[in-house]
């Protein structure tokens, strides 16, 4: 009996070891190709054929489905640890601090410089504050920005702004939260409508000084869809009104590394996990579509690259969180969760792959700015 019980616990204490071990190698690991490489053999043996699921079709239904369901799901992780009912990336970024650590803001924040701009008349005496200023921001998801600019500029300047979302169920949620907290009359007013951000036909007459999107135009991932948002946006700016572009990039020679392929994967992977069918754009391709929309006035006004303040969000601890989860959760596990949560592992394979494109230079983030001429 003895022996048999000093075997038992001899097992244990090694099991115990060789999965301590395990998984401190893996929360110690870091983005590189050796990680890379895990993960992909890893994923493949999940999902069996690994080209059929990086090239699945994905429509602007599977995007509404992924957002209906992942916004009031997954997402709740980021508002539980930052505090912030937050859907895109927080950036290592002084603003971060003045915020209490949270840095949900801190994208916003891009956003808001340009605000102030807009905000303001240049008159022979200085600076004259503007009334009535107009703000859109398209790709508004649950509302969070919209609602945080009426409550902070409501009463200094912009008195309206309106967001703009394919998901019905975002709209939704964002009006009860604006009429919650008030906002949504006076001089306070914020507006939601659930449309197609390329026709935006419910705005057909009205102008804005300022239009923005964070993390939101990567989906406009073809030239028709890209051709038709800012021809909508130049159609709906005043002059000297300004677009601004907080957003993930493909970087313009990510397909030239010919001798990288897991690299590629990694931001195939990335793009596809986000439900964006074709490529995510690069900056040169927004560059290209302004040039292309010369009849309606915009001109680039400033490239902004912020890489280096969005990586730490996708190579820290959410990385390390699906590094492991993905390593060491059984296939089985793995498989059930893509059969029955298929957008909740679209997101875990998203956290493993989108700091791997930032690591290896085949992703950048940045901040695009557009200016109507006169």
């Amino acid at each position: 009996m003895s022996s048999t019980f000093a075997f038992a616990a001899a097992v244990v204490f090694v099991i115990y070891r060789l999965v301590r071990r395990i998984v401190r190698e893996t929360c110690e690991a870091r983005p590189g190709l050796r990680t890379l490489s895990a993960d992909l053999d890893r994923l493949g043996a999940v999902v069996v054929d690994l080209d059929a699921y990086t090239s699945q079709p994905r429509t602007i239904s599977d995007l509404r489905e992924y957002y209906g369901r992942t916004s009031f799901r997954d997402y709740m992780i980021l508002r539980l640890t930052y505090g912030w009912e937050l859907m895109h990336t927080v950036l290592r970024h002084p603003f971060a601090e003045a915020e209490g650590g949270g840095g949900g803001l801190s994208s916003l924040m891009h956003v808001v410089a340009h605000l102030a701009c807009a905000s303001t008349t240049r008159a022979a005496t200085g600076i004259t504050p503007k009334k009535n200023v107009r703000v859109l921001e398209i790709g508004c998801g649950k509302g969070a920005n919209c609602l945080y600019l009426a409550s902070v500029f409501g009463s200094r300047g912009a008195t309206e702004v309106v967001g703009v979302d394919a998901v019905e169920a975002h709209c939704g949620h964002a009006t009860r939260e604006a009429r919650r907290l008030g906002l949504d009359g006076g001089d306070k007013k914020v507006s939601f409508r659930c449309e197609d951000a390329t026709t935006m036909t419910s705005a057909s007459e009205e102008k804005y000084d300022l239009v923005f999107g964070l993390e939101s135009f990567c989906h406009f991932d073809t030239p028709e869809k890209r051709r038709g948002v800012m021809a909508s946006v130049a159609d709906r700016l005043e002059p000297d009104g300004k677009l601004v572009l907080v957003d993930g990039f493909r970087r313009a020679d990510c397909d030239l590394i010919s001798d990288a392929e897991m690299r590629k994967k990694a931001m195939r992977l990335s793009e596809r996990a986000f439900q964006i069918d074709a490529k995510m754009p690069t900056k040169e391709d927004w560059k290209a579509e302004c040039a292309r929309c010369c009849g309606g006035g915009l001109e680039l006004e400033e490239d902004i690259v912020l890489t280096a303040e969005a990586a730490p969000f996708w190579t820290g601890r959410w990385w390390k969180a699906a590094h492991a989860l993905l390593q060491l959760a059984p296939t089985c596990a793995l498989r059930t969760l893509r059969k029955r949560l298929p957008y909740t592992f679209d997101n875990l394979v998203a956290a493993c792959f989108v700091g791997q494109a930032f690591h290896f230079g085949v992703a950048e983030y940045g901040v695009l700015v557009f200016r109507k001429r006169r």
